[in-house]
């Protein structure tokens, strides 16, 4: 999974409790590196938060649905701020509101990466 979060305490203890529930977890800190990141990592999934430096989250999503590769990638909405309805706009497929409590976005990212 490729997460793209901007506050590295969130980003420590996400890629802490995923990897302990089996997800291998690549992240980085702004917009600009999410597609670049996903071309060398190649995630079954990403993550991302909506404020964000360089690109927003809702740009970034825009960029993976444009992009050859990962134009049908699960994407998944993690933020305080925005809405459900910007998010689906924007190209994500899921939208979870933070403070996400762990098991329910383990739930959700088992569930979008076997495409249910």
């Amino acid at each position: 999974m490729l997460l793209v979060e901007d506050d590295l305490d969130a980003v420590r203890l996400f890629r802490r409790l995923l990897q302990v529930c089996g997800f291998e977890v690549e992240a980085v800190e702004n917009g600009l590196d999410a597609v670049p990141a996903a071309e060398r990592f190649h995630p079954d999934c990403v993550v991302s938060d909506i404020c964000l430096p360089g690109l927003n989250g809702y740009e970034v999503a825009q960029h993976f649905r444009t992009h050859p590769e990962f134009q049908r990638i699960p994407l998944v909405a993690l933020t305080a701020y925005g809405t459900r309805d910007l998010s689906e706009q924007a190209g994500f497929d899921r939208h979870l509101e933070k403070p996400a409590q762990i098991w329910n976005l383990v739930g959700v990212l088992r569930q979008v990466v076997a495409g249910t």
